[in-house]
């Protein structure tokens, strides 16, 4: 007797039997509830493979988990600490239930598109092979498990984008969850003009699902606060576009723990952290009620509740109050609650920050602590104060010289030159002298427009950088070599190091190059062994994307492809400069008053313009963080005010000890290798080598 065959979807043959058992898998669901499965059945992805996720590590994201299934709310969001594993609960948690108790379409959008193949790839593959109800909904299909899509036997269906425009248009969806949702534009980006917010083009997406629709937005807070922060509300962050915004739009629930003493709630929160390094006190959290102590070890057993604004009293009591009309449930909680923090580990790194910016005026590394360890927006300290031209011309200095006149309390000066193109090509060059102290005086600004060894009929020609090769040796002879006159001394003083914009091609129709005409001036210098006063330049971010807050500057070696004469060959030393951390700490300095204050900046009033000021603050900070140029205003000064900052870094300036310091930085009359007699210098090395720093930056070691 012949047994009946049925064709399967991948057209192999199954008895029927066989078709009979899988199709009851795909329609065998258990009656269990959210925080049940997840706690029975979800394994999700670490460093080592899988491993099982477990709800008492993590109480904090029951609530949140929850209530992307009350139909009460559109959509959830999560504004919170690091290392708190919000992600994993929200993406992986939550659509592992819905992909398999509630079948939909779901949308994970990621920051970048690299991200969301990568999450697809390796995190949420594993998590589906380890988490036996998904297991049984695979297919046999190979490309229904892609990476940007993946399709399961009850037709749900993942699909893995980033946040752009064309993620948000046309389709719907049952489930869209945006991760990092402040590391990408909040109008996305892609084809078409703005749309405006990318949480609230999701939550369109998923109408034609009904109350059963959720849009989920989880991020650490990151954007810039608005500078007022007048009249906040209980439990409001300081407001600011992103996660931050979306949190104050919700019902603005955090994270309280309860006292095991007296019982009183509290917030859980950095603030009630005690920490004393020098007595040996490790990390303790004080109760602000009754004064209890309770240890980090205890932390994991304290009972814990999101609470509404105003539903705990100022004496610790929890009171009834009424649900907030909004349909949007946000959720709160500081880093002194997450999983991954430890108390000690948040408090060094906060010591270790505040370190920093005291040392250094960068605030990049409070920022990150405050923005990734806590969770919280970031109020920068240069927001504090409006800094203004009138400000600045009106600040005291009583080493107010002439132009070209050096402090005698100088110790180097740094000459910095920004290449300009086009029409108006030129080399803008300013000098800036600087003490033990790290105060910064500008002594010098000027423009090389003609280059005097290239004439026509007897005439000087206008430098054009991007095109003759040899109107970079003017930096050479008219900025390295230029002497400066030093108050109350006969001698003279030359720049101690040049740093200057590699620039870029300024001529579209391919005459000549900028970038390749800098390197050949490098090798000029090579040759003449004095490369080790100058280095080329380049403000690029991207260089520090792996570790943003880690540095100021790095050295690269780049290696053109084009096939031209000048081209890098990896011969090249290239500074890259992290230009927004870089400004930051300019524009502290530039706030820094007192004429005895370290690393503060002081006015060239003996010959400066209100123009030469106007080009100083010609840049604000936008809702990101990051420093953009105003309108038709000349921006020069502020460049060459983050030149100087990244020369010193370079330089390992800022960890010197001014007392042990190499020739080039010792006192003018004691020593200093850039002090002579007017017309006796030389750019060469003296017998003495110079002395120069194994590391930049914080962690520089001299030689």
């Amino acid at each position: 007797m012949h047994r009946r065959w049925l064709t399967m979807l991948n057209s192999e043959y199954m008895p029927c039997r066989s078709l009979i058992s899988k199709s009851i898998e795909v329609i065998d669901l258990e009656d269990i509830g959210i925080v049940e499965a997840i706690e029975k059945y979800l394994y999700i992805s670490d460093t080592s493979g899988v491993t099982k996720f477990r709800t008492d590590i993590v109480p904090y994201m029951i609530e949140p988990i929850l209530a992307c299934f009350d139909r009460r709310y559109a959509g959830v969001i999560v504004a919170a600490a690091a290392r708190s594993a919000k992600s994993k609960s929200l993406i992986e948690g939550v659509t592992f239930y819905r992909a398999w108790q509630q079948p939909t379409d779901i949308l994970i959008a990621f920051a970048t598109e690299t991200t969301a193949q990568t999450y697809s790839k390796k995190e949420y593959s594993r998590m589906v092979k380890a988490t036996e109800p998904l297991k049984k909904l695979i297919t046999h299909r190979a490309h229904d498990q892609g990476i940007v899509e993946r399709v399961f036997r009850n037709d749900a269906r993942v699909y893995f984008r980033s946040g752009t425009n064309d993620a948000f248009s046309a389709l719907g969806y049952g489930l869209v969850i945006i991760t990092d949702y402040d590391r990408s534009p909040d109008d996305g980006t892609g084809a078409g003009d703005s749309e405006g917010s990318k949480f609230h083009r999701g939550l369109k997406r998923t109408l034609q699902s009904g109350s059963a629709g959720k849009c989920i937005a989880e991020s650490s807070p990151s954007r810039m606060p608005v500078k007022d922060q007048s009249n906040l509300k209980s439990h409001e962050l300081p407001r600011a576009s992103g996660i931050a915004g979306l949190f104050n739009d919700g019902t603005r629930k955090v994270y309280y723990w309860q006292c095991p003493d007296a019982e009183h709630w509290f917030m859980a929160s950095q603030d009630y952290l005690v920490y004393d390094p020098e007595q040996d006190v490790k990390p303790f959290v004080r109760c602000p009620h009754c004064g209890h102590e309770i240890q980090f070890h205890q932390r994991r057993h304290l009972v814990g509740a999101y609470m509404f604004p105003n539903e705990v009293d100022e004496a610790g009591n929890r009171q009834p109050v009424e649900h907030p009309k909004t349909d949007l449930a946000s959720f709160h909680f500081d880093g002194v609650v997450a999983a991954f923090n430890t108390w000690e580990g948040m408090m060094k790194e906060y010591q270790s920050a505040l370190a920093h910016y005291e040392r250094t005026g960068d605030e990049s590394k409070l920022q990150a602590y405050e923005n990734t360890t806590r969770g919280r927006p970031y109020m920068p300290k240069l927001r504090e104060t409006d800094l203004t031209i009138d400000i600045l011309m009106e600040r005291e200095n009583p080493n107010a010289l002439p132009q070209g006149v050096v402090p005698e309390d100088t110790r180097f000066l740094i000459a910095t030159v920004d290449v300009q193109g086009g029409a108006n090509s030129r080399f803008d060059v300013q000098v800036t002298a600087v003490n033990e102290f790290l105060q910064w005086q500008p002594i010098d600004s000027f423009q090389i427009l003609v280059n005097p060894n290239r004439e026509v009929a007897d005439v000087a020609q206008r430098i054009r950088p991007h095109v003759y090769p040899e109107d970079w040796i003017c930096i050479y002879e008219q900025v390295m070599l230029k002497e400066y006159k030093i108050a109350g001394h006969e001698k003279t003083i030359i720049p101690a190091f040049t740093l200057c914009d590699s620039g870029g091609s300024a001529d579209d129709n391919g005459e000549g190059n900028t970038t390749f005409n800098a390197y050949n001036f490098v090798r000029y210098l090579q040759r003449k062994e004095i490369d080790t006063r100058f280095m080329l330049l380049k403000g690029n971010p991207r260089a520090f994307k792996d570790n943003y807050h880690d540095g100021w500057t790095k050295v690269t070696f780049p290696n053109s492809e084009k096939d031209h004469p000048y081209a890098a060959r990896q011969d090249i030393p290239l500074l890259n400069l992290n230009t927004n951390v870089l400004k930051n700490t300019v524009y502290t300095s530039l706030k820094t008053e007192g004429t005895d204050e370290r690393l503060s900046f002081r006015s060239p009033l003996g010959w400066a313009t209100r123009e030469w000021y106007e080009s100083l603050l010609s840049e604000d900070i936008d809702d990101y963080g990051r420093w953009e140029k105003q309108p038709n205003k000349a921006n020069e000064n502020f460049d060459h005010a983050q030149y100087l900052f990244a020369a010193m870094y370079h330089l390992g300036v800022f960890a010197m000890e001014f007392d042990k310091c190499p020739l080039w930085a010792r006192p003018i009359d004691g020593g200093n290798s850039n002090v002579s007699e007017k017309g006796e210098h030389s750019l060469k090395p003296k017998q003495q080598r110079r002395r120069r720093a194994k590391q930049s930056g914080d962690r520089a070691r001299w030689l």
